[in-house]
């Protein structure tokens, strides 16, 4: 008798154990037709793994120094798709373009320059012409890569800002009014209010002219401008609205995207 009640509670234990390998326990395991509606559903673009190389354009002598540096950080898209293919195709021939400009010599020779270089009292690597690159954002479909120049020549530093922001899934380069979406003529208005506001604030009496007017005739499509945590940031060069000693123009519009 007490072997018949063994095999039957074995026999219990199993089907039990059975059971509960069918159904969801509610342990965190999905059934697999729940694994396929999720495999179904409409996935959102996440971040692309991205590295920064160097594209080296600089002025070395004969002995390898550096008479007057001239980089490009290159920011590369890892991913292996159409999409990334084109995105790092851009920004190459940016990049290309870039170093391969040698209007920045202030003279024609290697030994001219070793002389103003000893004359300034400046040493190799001090004379710059360079972009640098950031990432700032990447995620909600859209790549966002904020670039600077610095430039000195041994008198005044000027730094300025660019951008070049896109979409993940097509891998165009997208301009402001893209990111902000809605039509496209109250987007530009917007802007351009947002930025008559804040120069007019910031430089008051300092302007070159109302910034309205500096701004007639441009259009907002080539306006430079990136993302920084969700926030679109258009940017201006030295002397836009107002002298250099103002510096570059950066305007936080608050406008966030997906808004």
């Amino acid at each position: 008798m007490n072997q018949w009640k063994k095999m039957f509670c074995l026999v219990l234990a199993l089907a039990m154990l059975m059971l509960a390998g069918c159904q969801d326990s509610g342990n965190g395991r999905k059934s697999r037709k729940d694994r396929d509606d999720e495999d179904d559903a409409p996935k959102q673009t996440g971040a692309v793994e991205v590295e920064y190389r160097i594209m080296d354009g600089s002025w070395y002598n004969g002995d390898g120094d550096v008479l007057i540096s001239h980089i490009f950080e290159q920011v590369v898209v890892l991913d292996r798709t159409d999409a990334a293919e084109k995105i790092n195709a851009q920004i190459e021939e940016v990049g290309e373009a870039f170093v391969s400009e040698q209007s920045y010599r202030i003279y024609e020779s290697e030994e001219e320059m070793e002389d103003y270089l000893e004359l300034a009292g400046m040493g190799y690597g001090d004379l710059i012409y360079d972009m640098s690159a950031e990432v700032t954002h990447n995620g909600d479909g859209i790549l966002s890569i904020r670039m600077g120049t610095e430039w000195f020549m041994g008198g005044v530093f000027n730094a300025d800002y660019y951008g070049m922001t896109f979409d993940l899934t097509t891998g165009e380069m997208l301009n402001v009014l893209q990111v902000m979406g809605g039509d496209p003529a109250e987007a530009e208005e917007k802007l351009n209010t947002i930025i008559c506001e804040y120069v007019t604030e910031e430089y008051g009496e300092g302007l070159f002219d109302a910034p309205e007017r500096i701004l007639e005739g441009r259009s907002a499509e080539e306006y430079n401008f990136h993302v920084a945590e969700g926030q679109i940031i258009v940017t201006f060069e030295t002397y836009t609205f107002a002298p250099g000693a103002a510096g570059a123009t950066v305007v936080p519009t608050g406008i966030m995207i997906g808004e």
